[in-house]
Parts: C-alpha cells; structure tokens; sequence
C-alpha cells in the first residue's frame, strides 16, 4: 500500500487496515480519523502518539489481538523437531514459558522478535515472567510499539522502519 492509497481509503478500509496493524480499535479509529497523512514520518509518529494515549485498556486490547502462544510458528516446529528424542529444545522451553506467562498476566508474550533469535525470546521472557504486572504492562507496551512500527513498515511495503 502507498501513502496515497491508505489516504483515499474510506474509513471503514482505513479502520481495518489500522487494526491489522495494532490490535486496537480506538487506536485504529484514531489513526484512520487523523487522515491525510502528508508522510510516511507522520504516520509513524501519530501511531507512535496514539499509542501511548490509550493506556492499559487499550494496551490489554491490542495484546489480546496477538495469536495466542504456545503454538510454535513453522521455523519453530522445525527447529523443534530436529531433535525429538533430545532434552526439551529451546521452542519447548520458551512455549513452556509463554503459557506460564499468558496465565500470569491474561495476555500473550509481546516481544518484538523482528531480526531477534530464539535465544533472544527466551531471554526476554524469562526475564520478564516473573515481573509485577504493572511492571510487564509497561515492558509489553514497549515492544508492542515496535511491533505496530514494524507492522506499519509492511503495510507500506518495507521491511523495517
């Protein structure tokens, strides 16, 4: 998608496109509202902007929109069972540790795993599962809005931002 096209979208297209980006429906409503862009920078920035306004419940809705875990994507399954007889993998590890997660604090994993390795994630979530929950709403928030920068990045056809 260009810049132009997500401008002449109508609203309820703009809305749409939004929520697959962040989750969130008042964050995606505001972010169609704010149209027209006149940049790419602009985007980012209202996204970024929007973002930190919604507060927890806007951030619990955009967590919540994220697949839930556990369930290992492809490169994970592979790598998985490259060795099933083997002690537990790091994929069974880190899936261990999400579902220990999601029970702790109602809401998926959010990391942003963009250029990250499997040993990225699982560092991270063993640092953060045991964190007070407003302590890893705040963690979460963070990588949630790298995650909509990077998702923004794709919408307009990139592979980073």
């Amino acid at each position: 998608m260009t810049l132009d096209e997500l401008n002449a979208l109508p609203f309820e297209a703009a809305r749409s496109a939004m929520l697959d980006v962040c989750g969130c429906e008042a964050w995606a409503v505001e972010m169609a509202a704010k149209r027209p862009y006149g940049s790419l920078k602009a985007v980012n920035e209202s996204a970024d902007a929007q973002w930190w306004l919604l507060g927890d419940y806007g951030w619990l809705e955009a967590f919540r929109a994220h697949p839930v875990t556990g369930a290992p994507d492809q490169r994970a399954a592979a790598l998985s069972n490259a060795a099933p007889d083997s002690e537990p993998t790091i994929i069974d590890t880190i899936t261990g540790l999400r579902h220990e997660y999601y029970a702790t604090f109602g809401f998926t994993f959010v990391f942003c795993a963009e250029g990250k390795t499997p040993e990225d994630v699982l560092d991270a979530i063993k640092s953060r599962v045991e964190n007070r929950p407003e302590e890893e709403m705040a963690y979460a928030a963070e990588e949630q809005a790298k995650i909509t920068q990077v998702r923004l990045g794709r919408l307009f056809g990139h592979e980073g931002n």
